[in-house]
């Protein structure tokens, strides 16, 4: 017999092979029946299988009393004595009811009835054995989903009511953990370390922390220094070179191809094109490591050098002296005229003047054209010296500029005036 825990077995015993007529009044017997159950290796109480008698005329006075042999464990559900009772159908019969205690195992059990036929005469005993496998009825289960740590699972619920046993199957396995990544919650300094966490996919509230160094800084072995205008300079840092990662300045990360690197500890060469991006002033680079940063990278650049010097002058602005002496060669007074005027060109260029007054100035002295080579040579380069004096902050590329065209038109006028010169001495000659 299968049977589900707290449902009723009904177990009958035949006393009489015919039931009795009807109106047979006196065709009965009495019997003492006993019903003796028992499981192996399982401790039991007695009201973990109940048994009752059913029938006509018959009372439930069964006792019980523990049945133990080896390895089996029970007890006895029996009349307690005689005369036993009375029974006028053809069977005894017993209803046995297992416990929840008893779920999964195997109950053995062995019925004697003792009996005693009135009517028609003769006594015995009656004996029957069998097993009943008791069993609970489960739910369809109810499903846990797997977490990081732990596996899934199929919970499964007796549903007879005060049972509450379950047990468990179905089982899947643990999810793991699927961290997410490091990102730095406390940033590390020079004093001390920072933190960065991982968050886990799966859980918000599963999370790893692991502490991030101190930041190291390097000391400078050589700093950038003063750019001259042109070419290109170097720094070196007292870092290794494998954990260089970027140049900065200003917040802002320096293009890798507007320098070289090289090990050494680390050396670094800022072009000359980059440098011309520097106003004039002091400006401070950094070299960002993997585990720190460089010491302030100092970079000087001068007035003179800002912007670098592909448009600027040589440098003796204002020096160049003019040497015109022209000699006195006539008796006439504009021959007079020319040997003074001439020595007040040379005067004129060497005191840089207003690069407008040296080209009037040296146009004044030619009056017999034995100063013209003098006054091409000094008048012209005093205009050139003076008007780079002249220009003060104008850039040193407009000043070259601003001085070639004056040069130009000095030569132009001293040509013109030699050329009326001549003419009128050839009229004037007889």
């Amino acid at each position: 017999i299968t049977l589900v825990h707290g449902d009723v077995a009904g177990l009958a015993m035949d006393i009489l092979p015919d039931a009795p007529a009807e109106g047979d009044l006196y065709r009965y017997g009495n019997a003492i029946p006993a019903f003796t159950w028992w499981v192996e290796n399982a401790d039991v109480s007695k009201d973990d299988l109940t048994v009752s008698l059913v029938g006509n005329y018959m009372v439930n006075e069964m006792e019980w009393s523990p049945y133990a042999s080896g390895d089996r464990k029970g007890g006895t559900w029996a009349w307690p004595g005689a005369p036993g009772i009375p029974f006028t159908s053809g069977a005894i019969d017993f209803d046995v009811t297992p416990q929840a205690a008893l779920a999964g195992l195997t109950v053995h059990y062995e019925i004697e009835i003792a009996y005693n036929k009135a009517t028609y005469g003769g006594s015995g005993v009656l004996t029957a054995q069998g097993t009943i496998h008791v069993v609970h009825d489960w739910d369809e289960g109810a499903y846990t989903a797997p977490t990081c740590e732990a596996g899934g699972y199929t919970t499964y619920t007796c549903r007879v009511d005060g049972c509450g046993d379950s047990h468990t199957g179905n089982a899947t396995p643990a999810l793991g953990h699927a961290w997410g990544d490091w990102i730095v919650t406390t940033p590390a300094t020079e004093d001390a370390a920072g933190v960065e966490t991982r968050v886990c996919a799966h859980d918000g509230s599963h999370k790893e922390a692991r502490a991030i160094p101190k930041l190291t800084v390097y000391h400078i072995l050589e700093d950038f220094g003063t750019w001259s205008g042109e070419g290109d300079l170097t720094a070196r840092i007292d870092a290794p070179y494998v954990k260089f990662v970027q140049l900065t300045y200003g917040g802002g990360v320096i293009p890798a191809s507007e320098y070289d690197k090289w090990e050494g500890s680390t050396v670094i060469r800022l072009h000359e094109n980059h440098l011309t991006t520097y106003p004039a002033g002091t400006h401070t680079l950094y070299a960002e490591y993997s585990d720190g940063h460089s010491e302030p990278i100092t970079l000087i650049v001068p007035e003179s050098a800002a912007g670098g010097k592909a448009g600027g002058t040589s440098g003796s602005s204002g020096n160049a002296t003019g040497s015109g002496s022209g000699s006195a060669s006539g008796s006439s007074n504009a021959d007079s005229n020319t040997s003074s005027s001439t020595a007040s060109t040379g005067t004129t260029a060497a005191a840089g003047k207003d690069p407008g007054s040296q080209v009037k100035s040296g146009s004044s002295g030619l009056g017999n054209g034995d100063g013209i080579e003098e006054a091409l040579i000094g008048g012209p380069a005093g205009a050139v010296d003076s008007a780079a004096n002249a220009a003060g902050a104008a850039t040193q590329h407009t000043v070259r500029t601003i001085a070639f065209i004056l040069v130009g038109v000095g030569i132009a006028a001293l040509i013109l005036l030699a050329a009326k010169k001549r003419r009128k001495e050839e009229e004037e000659s007889p």
